[in-house]
């Protein structure tokens, strides 16, 4: 049986709750770029505005960026659903031990108000439970394709 080798760091160890979640973040951040998709969505927690964009390449100067509601109800739940697949335990890079050409490079922020972070990244290796991740994006985001 063979296992996929990646280069993982771990963030700082940090024992998180709820309550610091919903009360303390300030901003979270997530881009993936693909081949051929971009997209990018930012949430600040002052009045809560939402940038999102999206564009047929790379380019990140192409990016479109629209203002979408978001209510405090929805940020409420948003870091709710994060905070339960335990995206503060996620390795701070995923990376494999040969790198390709073409692929796709994700990135998540999460900034407190406290000044900690977290921040995850990778380069077509994943966290375990990406695929809740990606659910989550696509319950709150649907207009976001990447």
């Amino acid at each position: 049986m063979m296992y996929k080798e990646y280069y993982m760091e771990r963030n700082e160890i940090h024992s998180y709750t709820i309550d610091e979640f919903r009360t303390q973040i300030k901003r979270f951040f997530f881009s993936c770029i693909g081949e051929i998709t971009a997209g990018k969505i930012e949430l600040l927690n002052d009045g809560i505005n939402i940038k999102y964009g999206h564009n047929d390449s790379c380019d990140w100067e192409d990016l479109n960026y629209i203002k979408y509601p978001f209510t405090m109800d929805n940020w409420n739940k948003f870091v709710e659903k994060i905070f339960n697949i335990n995206i503060h335990k996620w390795n701070k890079n995923y990376r494999p031990k040969i790198f390709g050409t073409c692929g796709v490079n994700w990135l998540v922020e999460i900034e407190f108000k406290n000044f900690n972070k977290i921040e995850c990244s990778g380069y077509n290796e994943y966290p375990y439970n990406w695929e809740k991740f990606q659910k989550i994006i696509r319950e709150f985001f649907p207009q976001m394709e990447y």
